[in-house]
């Protein structure tokens, strides 16, 4: 039987272990499928793990985590962990410096590419994950990421892989023009007209006209990418 003195002695964990319960359930409710906190991304799957329901969150970056729902519902959890590793990047190499600001734009591209690889609800991720592209190992580091291309990257410079059909890694990366970059992507539409190669944004800004409205002309009216930009039927589309 369970004396006074036990009862004195369980009750206290017993209340604690119940109000957490309580506490949690209360904030289920907030948690269903494709719900955002932050960077993370509630997939509304969940499981039981030392007497408190865990749910499983997909980040931004596209790392998956097992976090209790009450912590990530009030604000104390916001990402997988790659916020705070850039916060603490930045603060290492001070903020607002050149390296600072350096260190800012390398993470916003280090997240990019792992969203493009690793996270089904990136628009891009069709085009990369989902055909099997992926990012090396040890680039699933930021820190790593950052310390191969702190000298390569350059201000209004993008990630470019060499082998469009190979993985991000160091030796099949550079970091290349906007205009360089269409080039080497298996999505570009390429136009000649007079003899002169393009790509659709390229002629967009030569005619003066919203790539928008153009695609939408392909899309939606059923027009070739030349038509869709002059209206007349010459060229060749390539």
């Amino acid at each position: 039987m369970w004396g006074p003195t036990l009862v004195g002695h369980f009750l206290p964990h017993f209340v604690y272990v119940l109000h957490e319960r309580m506490k949690t359930s209360k904030y289920d409710n907030h948690l269903v499928r494709d719900s955002r906190f932050g960077r993370l991304v509630s997939t509304g799957l969940t499981k039981s793990s030392g007497g408190q329901r865990r749910w499983l969150f997909r980040c931004d970056c596209g790392k998956e985590v097992w976090v209790a729902g009450s912590t990530v519902v009030r604000g104390l959890t916001k990402s997988c962990g790659c916020l705070a590793a850039e916060l603490s990047a930045e603060r290492a190499t001070g903020r607002g410096s050149k390296n600072g600001l350096t260190t800012k734009a390398l993470f916003r591209v280090w997240r990019m590419m792992m969203a493009r690889c690793y996270s089904p609800t990136s628009p891009s991720y069709p085009r990369y994950g989902g055909r099997g592209i992926a990012v090396e190992h040890r680039w699933h580091d930021p820190h790593t990421f950052y310390s191969d291309n702190q000298d390569r990257w350059k201000p209004g410079l993008q990630l470019d892989r060499v082998d469009n059909n190979g993985n991000y890694s160091l030796r099949n990366t550079r970091f290349v023009t906007v205009r360089e970059n269409q080039r080497n992507r298996s999505d570009t539409v390429w136009i000649t007209i007079n003899n002169e190669t393009r790509s659709l944004p390229e002629w967009c800004e030569v005619f003066g006209i919203n790539s928008n409205l153009v695609r939408q002309r392909i899309t939606r009216d059923g027009k070739s990418a030349i038509e869709a930009l002059t209206g007349v039927k010459y060229g060749k589309q390539v």
